[in-house]
């Protein structure tokens, strides 16, 4: 599998890794200006804080998926209510994209927020031609 993981840069010029023990959950989102999915050879996706968007928007998830036949690992990030939405499988290094969260989508369906996460999703949207199957 190839290794991926998140890096959150903040307005302070402060960087922390998930490869580093950062944790997803203790992330000061106030003061988050960009939210990183990479590899060792850099950035895959990039979510970057602007346009009404913030650190409490953000919505980070892996997810169990089933693609071709075969159970595989993605990352899904994004913003919550605006989007964009992007999941990154790391077997094959694709990312695939959506405008918003996908009610009845097998992968793009919106997640329940934790306890640590700000945010409301309620926007349904149609389920475009899903690439995964939802195995949950």
């Amino acid at each position: 599998m190839h290794e991926i993981w998140w890096e959150v840069r903040f307005a302070n010029g402060l960087v922390v890794s998930q490869q580093r023990g950062a944790s997803y959950e203790h992330l000061d989102r106030v003061h988050l200006k960009s939210f990183l999915i990479r590899d060792r050879d850099g950035p895959v996706v990039e979510l970057i804080a602007e346009q009404g968007r913030t650190g409490n928007n953000l919505v980070y998830r892996c997810r169990t998926v089933m693609l071709g036949g075969i159970q595989t690992e993605v990352v899904l990030a994004g913003w919550i209510p605006q989007g964009p939405i992007y999941v990154v499988d790391p077997e094959a290094l694709q990312v695939y994209e959506s405008e918003t969260f996908l009610y009845g989508d097998p992968v793009f369906y919106p997640p329940m927020p934790m306890l640590f996460e700000n945010w409301v999703a309620d926007h349904p949207s149609a389920i475009l031609k899903p690439a995964f199957e939802r195995i949950d």
